[in-house]
């Protein structure tokens, strides 16, 4: 955008867009928030001028059908009886409807069957 910014020092909040990587199942593509894509060039650049950039994994839990999950085994967490905002701005609407979490609990053959793919999974193998 060609804009200068005078500071002491300036902190870039990039969220998961800088060089954003997607990774399903085994396979990977550039991306960020589902649907949109990745922002690339502007890494680069602040990596020229000597700035350092990693990855963290941000572990997004696996998405699941909920026609398939049988909801009466589980513990509902119902949402917040009157939910804030996620800004300070008094133009911003609160939600006017949420859904609960649904809290449940797995076993040892389930964390034996988990344990035989995490050779194959980006938040073990790296």
């Amino acid at each position: 955008m060609g804009l200068e910014v005078f500071a002491k020092s300036v902190v870039l909040t990039s969220g998961t867009f800088l060089n954003g990587l997607i990774h399903i199942g085994e396979k990977q593509f550039g991306g960020g928030r589902a649907g949109e894509s990745a922002s690339f060039g502007i890494t680069e650049r602040l990596v020229e001028r000597g700035f350092i950039s990693g990855r963290m994994k941000t572990g997004t839990p696996p998405r699941v059908d909920g026609r398939s999950l049988d909801y009466a085994k589980m513990i509902e967490q119902p949402g917040d009886e009157k939910p804030s905002t996620f800004s300070y701005l008094p133009s911003t609407q609160p939600l006017k409807t949420q859904r609960s979490c649904h809290m449940t609990y797995t076993n040892p053959e389930v964390h034996d069957l988990l344990r035989e793919g995490f050779d194959r999974s980006p938040m073990f193998n790296g």
